[in-house]
């Protein structure tokens, strides 16, 4: 089993902010695997499942909020008996330039989502894929507000193009034919 973590917060207030990169890209996954998203009360989470070649895949969006989602991430795990090694974690990352990813990582570098299931997990050993959020915007915006904001009209194709890369990378990666 598998455990693929988009971090977002819920509500449509936040749907397209910067803050949900980790929902849009489980979105796009979704239907490019034509699964659904059902929330499931006992993980705190919006959950969808694919099985393929005799294993489940789970892609996961926490629904307690950025803040908190160490717990949702943690109920599935601990449910499911699921290893650490076998969760990807998905977030934005003010820190890269919208259009870019990186893989890499042991830290939150100050993410309170990651932070959040870090601490849940007790384990700083999680695969990553840190989405690229920033731009020339950040400058004049303080970080707080910059997060939720929405991506402007100028920057669509820089963020079209990573979440492809990465939904595709990630098909990689798991061995799913495309």
């Amino acid at each position: 089993m598998k455990v693929i973590v988009g971090l977002g917060n819920p509500g449509k207030e936040y749907e397209l902010t910067r803050h949900n990169f980790g929902f849009t890209l489980l979105n796009r996954l979704s239907l490019k695997l034509g699964i659904n998203f059902n929330y499931e009360k006992k993980f705190e989470a919006e959950v969808a499942v694919l099985e393929t070649d005799g294993q489940k895949i789970f892609l996961v969006k926490p629904q307690t909020f950025m803040n908190r989602s160490g717990e949702a991430v943690k109920k599935i795990i601990e449910y499911f008996k699921i290893d650490v090694k076998d969760v990807v974690v998905i977030y934005d990352d003010i820190d890269l330039d919208l259009g870019t990813f990186k893989t890499t990582g042991s830290s939150s570098a100050g993410h309170r989502g990651m932070e959040s299931i870090l601490k849940s997990l007790n384990t700083s050993e999680l695969a990553r894929y840190r989405l690229g959020i920033n731009s020339h915007k950040k400058e004049s915006i303080p970080t707080d507000v910059f997060v939720l904001d929405r991506f402007a009209e100028s920057e669509a194709h820089e963020k079209e193009k990573v979440i492809d890369d990465v939904a595709k990378q990630i098909l990689i990666d798991l061995k799913i034919k495309q």
